[in-house]
């Protein structure tokens, strides 16, 4: 999960923009040999936080992208592994509200729901039928949050966050489950405020980990790590 941080933070009201996260994704199975490779992709959306007064606020991101890759599975009448074509579909949702500590720090609070759809074509001269991986997840997250300005209308903006979630997976080869999910989140990014204009222009870096336990076992235990750059733009009025 991730907080917006409004800057500077003492007359906006509201700030809407854009926000985009170029990242990798690196999938460990937990009990299935199997191997996924996604080359990198943009995630990207909207972005819109609210200053409810001098100490609260709302914020909520919505990302959304598609990952291509291979699904490597090694099929035991060739002896061999053989990489399948994937496609996965993925988004990233966080809302959360925030309270102030002091000039610098905020606490925040919040829903994150998160998943992806995953799909492989069928390999019919191996029996091998099409696949697709629904999983869902969302549940609370808790975090702290910072602006530090820096000369000339720079900021160093920080955010880390823990979560727990919950949700489901539908493996169209291996049935349902229900799931469980810990992880954190932490990111980092340089802001520039353009003051005549009221918009504010960030770019730097975001790690997340998550761990999916599949209750039922249905073959989607992994634990993901997604990691990369982010740029946002965004622009603060007041009503």
């Amino acid at each position: 999960m991730i907080a917006i941080n409004v800057i500077p933070a003492y007359s906006m009201d509201i700030t809407v923009g854009a926000t985009t996260w170029y990242s990798w994704w690196e999938m460990k199975p937990g009990d299935s040999p199997d191997k996924f490779e996604y080359d990198p992709a943009f995630l990207y959306g909207p972005a819109l936080s609210v200053k409810i007064n001098d100490d609260f606020g709302l914020n909520t991101v919505f990302l959304y992208g598609v990952y291509d890759g291979d699904y490597s599975v090694y099929f035991d009448s060739l002896g061999e592994w053989r990489d399948l074509p994937s496609e996965t579909t993925r988004y990233d949702s966080d809302t959360s509200l925030t309270y102030r500590l002091n000039n610098n720090l905020k606490v925040f609070c919040g829903l994150k729901v998160t998943g992806y759809t995953f799909k492989t074509d069928a390999v019919p001269s191996l029996y091998m039928p099409d696949i697709e991986v629904k999983n869902t997840a969302y549940g609370p997250a808790l975090g702290l949050s910072g602006v530090f300005p820096l000369p000339e209308n720079f900021f160093i903006i920080t955010n880390g966050s823990l979560l727990y979630l919950f949700g489901e997976s539908d493996n169209s080869f291996k049935g349902t489950s229900k799931i469980r999910c810990p992880g954190y989140n932490v990111s980092g990014s340089l802001a520039y405020y353009i003051s005549p204009a009221s918009v504010t222009l960030s770019i730097g870096g975001r790690y997340q980990y998550l761990k999916w336990d599949a209750v039922n076992n249905n073959g989607t235990d992994a634990e993901h790590k997604f990691y990369g750059f982010t740029v946002a733009a965004t622009y603060t009025f007041t009503l």
